[in-house]
C-alpha cells in the first residue's frame, strides 16, 4: 500500500504522463527524467521502477537525455509500458479526466483526507521527493503544491505538521522548518534523495546565525554542484560546511 501511496505523489508531482485513446479504452505511459546533477536521482528513479513493478507496472531505464549546449546536465530516464492501470490511477485515484494535466488541474483526491497516517505520509513523501527543495539561506524546506494547495493543506494539518504558505516564482508552495521537515520526515528516508540528506544535516548541525553571506553561498553552490561528500574549511570564517549537497532538481 505504501509502495501505491508514494507512486501518486510522484504521479502528482513532476512525472510525464502520457495518456492514450483506443477504440475500447484508454492507456497511460509515464516518463521520468531525473537531472544527473545529483547521483542520487538515479536511486530515486530505480525506487520509482521498484514501486510501480510492486504494482504490477514495468518500467526500465532508456538512453540518457544529452543535453543541449545551454543547459548544464545531462539527465536519467525511465519510460514505463502503456498500462490501463496507469489510466486507472490516473482517472480513479487521482480523479483527472484523459484531457486534464497534474500541471494545471486539481487532483480529485478527498479520499486521501480519510487514508492512514502512514498511507498519507508517503503520498506527501513522493511528492515532495519530485517537487520539493531545501532552502538553505532560511533554513526551510519548500514543496511545490499547485495547483492542490488546499488538498495537501489538509493531509499536513491530519499529519500533525506545521507549516506555512507562500507563492514562491508565481507557484503555490508549502514552506517547513528544517526540524518539522526531518521529523516527519518528508523526504523519504528510504531513497534517501540528496535532498533529505541535506535536511537531515542542517537538522543536525550547529546554526549560522543570520541570512547567509553570499560568499558562502557561492561556496556552497560550488561543493553543491561535485556533488561529492566532504567536508571543507572556508578561508573568510572557521565555519565548517560537512558534507554539504546542492539544492534542487
Amino acid at each position: 500500500m505504501l509502495a501505491l501511496a508514494y507512486f501518486l505523489g510522484v504521479m502528482t508531482g513532476d512525472m510525464s504522463k502520457y495518456p492514450f485513446r483506443r477504440k475500447t479504452y484508454n492507456t497511460m505511459k509515464i516518463r521520468l527524467q531525473l537531472s544527473k546533477r545529483h547521483r542520487s536521482n538515479q536511486r530515486f528513479g530505480e525506487f520509482i521502477t521498484y514501486c510501480a513493478a510492486l504494482l504490477g507496472i514495468r518500467m526500465k531505464r532508456i538512453g540518457d537525455y544529452v543535453r543541449p549546449p545551454q543547459w548544464p546536465y545531462d539527465a536519467y530516464r525511465w519510460d514505463s509500458q502503456h498500462s490501463e492501470l496507469l489510466m486507472w490511477l490516473f482517472e480513479t485515484c487521482l480523479g483527472l479526466g484523459i484531457d486534464e494535466k497534474t500541471t494545471n488541474d486539481c487532483i480529485r483526491a478527498d479520499w486521501l483526507k480519510r487514508a492512514p497516517f502512514s498511507f498519507q505520509r508517503s503520498f506527501i513523501q513522493g511528492l515532495a521527493d519530485s517537487d520539493g527543495y531545501v532552502d538553505l539561506n532560511k533554513h526551510e524546506v519548500g514543496v511545490i503544491v499547485d495547483p492542490n494547495e488546499f488538498l495537501i493543506a489538509d493531509i499536513l494539518y491530519r499529519l500533525d505538521v506545521r507549516f506555512r504558505s507562500a507563492i514562491v516564482k508565481t507557484q503555490a508552495t508549502v514552506m517547513l522548518s528544517v526540524k518539522e521537515a526531518y521529523g516527519l520526515p518528508i523526504f523519504n528516508p528510504v531513497v534517501q534523495t540528496h535532498k533529505f540528506v541535506l535536511t537531515k544535516k542542517l537538522a543536525e548541525a550547529r546554526r549560522f546565525r543570520g541570512a547567509w553571506p553570499n560568499w558562502l553561498r557561492r561556496e556552497v553552490d560550488q561543493l553543491s554542484d561535485s556533488g561529492n561528500v566532504q567536508t571543507r574549511s572556508f578561508s573568510r570564517s572557521s565555519i565548517i560546511v560537512a558534507s554539504l549537497f546542492a539544492l534542487n532538481i
